[in-house]
């Protein structure tokens, strides 16, 4: 069985970085960002967040803030 090499749709990956923030879901004037964190740090915060009944993003700016 030979393999294809693999291929990128060009158009849909220029539509796609073109779409406004609000399409993806990212709230104007934030950004996405990536961490990597252990599996027990991240159920804390997810607990955390669930505690007080915010999001884990909104909870990441309050310890930024407080600690930065």
């Amino acid at each position: 069985m030979a393999l294809k090499k693999p291929t990128l749709n060009t158009e849909a990956a220029l539509n796609f970085a073109e779409r406004k923030s609000s399409e993806n879901k990212v709230p104007i004037g934030d950004v996405r960002m990536t961490a990597n964190v252990s599996k027990g740090h991240h159920r804390k915060i997810k607990m955390a967040a669930a505690r007080e009944g915010t999001t884990i993003g909104e909870l990441l700016e309050q310890l930024i803030n407080k600690y930065i």
